[in-house]
């Protein structure tokens, strides 16, 4: 059941280097330039992102992508959730009960892919170190499970938008690497670690409810211009039925 707000809330998702953070704004410009093709209950358009567009994100999110500190997985994703918190009920519900457009690079798939989906894994193939990081991690699943229920009782996605960098795969058939001009916390832990976020993502979007029918792929390869007019596309559909 959608849950009760005016505005639409369009999310997106992958992994970096995957083209959300561009087309996030190539959209928006596309849309305030065509909004007479948006309708007139729709006030706004907000792009936004997380970690860190909160007040209490702006300080957390230096700390989530320092490479340098050693962090448990517990306390990645107390973190990643207290910005969630914030940012879900002092800005982007607001602006829902507003009747705008939020669209947001990264929502909650992105913490199941990232911390809960590899959590996960270590407990299923037995890859902990002892039972004091076993405990640690069924705390973090079951703590997830409990946020994810309480976090979709309060807004759903009307659209999620999953970005999925096929060069990536590509690139590695012929023994290329991708560069990625950044390494933080995440993208320093390898290939294989990325490998298992992409499988994470997958499973994500029928973990806590079955989003699958919201899903839309966006595949690198296809090109930024298609690929934007291609979600300019789904979000005109949504907003019109």
């Amino acid at each position: 059941m959608k849950n009760s707000k005016n505005g639409l809330f369009v999310v997106f998702e992958g992994i970096d280097k995957s083209g959300k953070t561009t087309q996030l704004n190539l959209v928006k410009e596309k849309l305030l330039k065509d909004s007479y093709k948006i309708k007139d209950s729709y006030r706004n358009i907000f792009t936004t992102f997380e970690p860190g567009d909160s007040a209490i994100g702006d300080k957390i999110r230096p700390i989530l992508l320092n490479s340098d500190l050693h962090l448990t997985n517990l306390t990645e994703f107390l973190l990643f959730i207290s910005d969630r918190l914030e940012h879900t009920v002092q800005f982007i519900k607001k602006k829902l009960d507003e009747k705008d457009i939020v669209i947001v690079d990264r929502f909650h798939f992105s913490t199941f892919a990232y911390q809960v989906f590899p959590a996960i894994v270590k407990i299923q193939k037995k890859e902990y170190e002892d039972d004091i990081e076993l405990k640690r991690l069924k705390t973090l699943v079951k703590m997830d499970k409990i946020f994810g229920d309480y976090l979709f009782s309060l807004i759903e996605p009307d659209i999620i938008f999953y970005f999925y960098n096929d060069r990536y795969f590509l690139n590695k058939e012929k023994g290329y690497k991708i560069n990625l001009e950044k390494q933080d916390r995440f993208e320093s832990r390898g290939d294989g670690f990325l490998e298992k976020v992409m499988l994470g993502y997958k499973k994500s979007f029928c973990y806590y409810r079955n989003f699958k029918k919201k899903v839309n792929i966006i595949t690198f390869s296809n090109g930024i211009e298609y690929n934007r007019d291609f979600i300019c596309k789904k979000i005109y559909n949504a907003l019109v039925n």
